[in-house]
């Protein structure tokens, strides 16, 4: 029955739940609260997929790990590397005798010190391994074969759901990009004031591709000049910058 009503509150939750960071979150919480586990985080591959990151967690465990962004290298370190690498769940009755395990640095002892026993589960779509759903329990042999069962099909279940997610979200960014180009490219077909052009041509790009600092640069003879510029810091004079144009370097290609 605990198992029935997990997956149906799980189910009830994610489907509709189209921000990553709000579903990782809430799956997080609902299997912690339906079976009362100690802790329950979701790690996501990086994009090198050499590494997964804490994405979301319960808890203070949760807490230090996401603002931390921990990454465990796949594959080297700890249960959840190892389920990351191998593709197949790490059912750990007694985490102080797995050679895997590896004990949380930076997060208070009172609350890394309890954790006995731990569950690591791959969160996997058509052969694509997005990352790996971590439970730790401060009790050992805290997992039986039918829990085991139960949160091998909920993870599956979580892994579609996040795939869901991470495609909408994607075409989202699509899509306002594809807007924002629309937009400054309408504003500058408006003006031939070379000066408003280059200007908005530098307004519009934060928005499109964000940079700290940003310059348009025309070619002169043998030199790039620059012409405009946002957000250098005050009392530098980019305007004033001009580089050489040699052989085989960045300005010339």
């Amino acid at each position: 029955q605990r198992a029935l009503q997990t997956t149906i509150d799980v189910a009830q939750n994610i489907t509709t739940v189209f921000d990553l960071e709000t579903l990782l979150n809430q799956v997080c919480a609902l299997i912690q609260e339906d079976y009362g586990y100690y802790h329950v985080g979701i790690f996501l591959l990086d994009e090198t997929r050499g590494f997964v990151v804490a994405r979301a967690g319960t808890g203070e465990i949760g807490r230090v790990l996401c603002e931390q962004s921990r990454r465990l290298a796949v594959g080297k370190e700890g249960v959840v590397g190892w389920v990351a690498a191998h593709r197949q769940t790490a059912n750990v009755s007694h985490v102080a005798e797995d050679p895997r395990y590896i004990a949380l640095q930076d997060v208070p002892l009172s609350a890394a010190a309890v954790i006995a026993s731990e569950l690591a589960l791959p969160l996997d779509v058509a052969g694509q391994l997005l990352g790996v759903l971590n439970i730790e329990h401060n009790v050992p042999d805290a997992f039986n074969a039918e829990d085991v069962q139960v949160l091998e099909a909920l993870a599956d279940q979580v892994a579609v759901a996040i795939q869901n997610a991470a495609n909408y979200q994607a075409e989202q960014a699509r899509r306002q990009i594809t807007e924002r180009l629309y937009t400054v490219g309408m504003a500058l077909s408006r003006t031939l004031d070379l000066k408003e052009i280059l200007d908005l041509i530098l307004a519009g790009l934060v928005d499109i591709v964000p940079y700290d600092r940003g310059s348009v640069m025309l070619e002169y003879g043998s030199q790039v000049v620059v012409v405009a510029e946002k957000g250098f810091p005050p009392g530098t004079q980019p305007l004033d910058v001009r580089v050489h144009i040699k052989e085989d370097d960045v300005f010339q290609e």
